[in-house]
């Protein structure tokens, strides 16, 4: 199928939709600028993560004219940093982008909300009168080892202390001492696999997994590019950041009704 670029930004929904009979050939003035396929795959499970991962998803690539050097290419990335910034600013979708991929994000659910907004009631209130603050999705957070290792995510809940590092558009360029992700039954390897790997090659101190479906919660601490610290906690627990002495959120408050 084939669309020019301003049927496809005014018509984002509907083409995603075509997507399950047919890529879309992206045109501008009248030539081939970019395709957009539907991505299907299964994660394998990792054993170092302490948790099944092995399960079927389903996210969305979008390649095309990609600023991509041969090593770029070589190491399996379709789409360049500059080529995703330029797409996202034209679509009010939301979006990220890790390793050279671009993935559409889908609505949380209510549950999904439900959570989150237990977890940031129990930060912010830690964190009133302290130095760092904690944001909710969507924030662009943009990360990476190095000036070639730009990836852009939007993670649930973010706790930033380095406050000076937000660009123009209101950006933050860094790594967040503690990222919280909810996972759902879709995301589970977007979250697991994709963007611990980048968490923890990007200097974040720790990362927090919530599952509503098994109401539990997991808690990684990184150095040095590796995972050195692992526990998982159910209702009746409590758990305690390894990066902020003191904070400490019940896990019947995280799951609560």
């Amino acid at each position: 199928m084939f669309a020019n670029a301003t049927e496809v930004k005014n018509n984002f929904g509907h083409y995603l939709e075509c997507l399950e009979q047919e890529d879309v050939i992206v045109l501008r003035n009248g030539k081939p600028v970019a395709r957009i396929s539907r991505w299907s795959e299964f994660s394998q499970p990792v054993s170092a993560l302490g948790l099944p991962l092995a399960e079927k998803s389903a996210e969305y690539s979008i390649s095309g004219e990609n600023d991509l050097s041969e090593s770029d290419r070589s190491a399996g990335q379709i789409m360049g940093f500059p080529q995703f910034t330029r797409m996202n600013q034209e679509t009010d979708k939301r979006m990220e982008y890790l390793d050279g991929q671009a993935f559409l994000l889908a609505s949380p659910s209510a549950v999904h909300q439900r959570i989150v907004g237990h977890l940031h009631h129990h930060l912010y209130v830690w964190l009133t009168g302290k130095p760092c603050r904690v944001y909710l999705a969507p924030l662009d957070v943009i990360m990476g080892r190095n000036a070639r290792d730009r990836n852009l995510v939007q993670p649930d809940l973010a706790i930033i202390c380095d406050l000076d590092r937000f660009n123009k558009q209101g950006q933050y360029l860094g790594a967040p001492a503690l990222i919280i992700e909810v996972v759902s039954p879709g995301s589970r390897s977007h979250d697991l696999v994709r963007k611990m790997d980048l968490y923890l090659r990007s200097g974040v101190s720790e990362y927090w997994v919530a599952d509503p479906e098994s109401r539990q919660i997991g808690q990684y601490q990184f150095s040095g590019q590796q995972i050195v610290w692992q526990k998982f906690y159910t209702d009746g627990e409590q758990i305690s950041s390894k990066s902020f002495a003191g904070l400490s959120v019940p896990v019947t408050d995280i799951f609560a009704d």
